[in-house]
């Protein structure tokens, strides 16, 4: 099936889209996110780290509430380990 990249106000836009740069220096969001999350993350405190490395406009507004809940609160000791071990690097 062929794919489209829509960019507009009516769809999600995915950060591994081409169109998705930097403003100050038209750098991809997606090489700049795949760099950051490479480096060792085992806290929740890491990966919010992280986050904010390369979402400093936006991170003043985000509170992580929900994702050091799930995190800290929901998972258990080897479901966190499994996540930083396995499931966030697959994502990348």
């Amino acid at each position: 099936a062929q794919r489209w990249d829509k960019w507009d106000d009516f769809h999600l836009r995915l950060p591994c889209s081409p169109k998705n740069v930097f403003r100050r220096d038209g750098q991809s969001r997606w090489t700049v996110i795949q760099t950051a999350l490479s480096r060792p993350l085992l806290t929740f405190d890491d990966l919010r780290a992280c986050i904010l490395s390369y979402s400093a406009e936006s991170g003043s507004q985000w509170r992580f509430r929900a994702l050091r809940n799930l995190i800290e609160e929901h998972f258990s000791p080897s479901e966190r380990e499994a996540f930083f071990a396995t499931t966030l690097p697959g994502i990348v």
